[in-house]
């Protein structure tokens, strides 16, 4: 199953690799993976994503780098990558942050 051309296969498998090594059931209760820090959401991705005909790899970045940029993230859609702090405050900053990203990515894919 695909949304734009998400690869929502990988990004199942990488949620169920993250609920096996939890003890947790992918489809029981809790509904979600439950990280309790944001490096942990963020190293639960995987290494890349499909958007429409496009692969974006995903990269960690350093608090350093991230300071740098003045960012959590970032959309490089030329060099089809989505950069992402690692150390993010919370895995909710973390999710709210990919979220973002890729919509950057759905938007450069489409020409929206």
């Amino acid at each position: 199953m695909t949304i734009a051309n998400l690869d929502v296969d990988a990004l199942n498998a990488a949620y169920a690799e993250k609920c096996k090594q939890m003890n947790q059931n992918m489809y029981g209760d809790p509904p979600i993976a439950r990280f309790t820090t944001g490096r942990e959401a963020v190293e639960a991705l995987p290494d890349s994503i499909r958007v429409g005909p496009f692969d974006f790899s995903l990269q960690e970045w350093t608090p350093n780098q991230s300071a740098a940029a003045r960012r959590y993230g970032e959309c490089a859609s030329i060099e089809l990558r989505i950069s992402l702090q690692l150390d993010m405050p919370s895995a909710q900053k973390a999710a709210d942050t990919f979220l973002h990203e890729v919509g950057h990515a759905v938007w450069w894919s489409y020409g929206l």
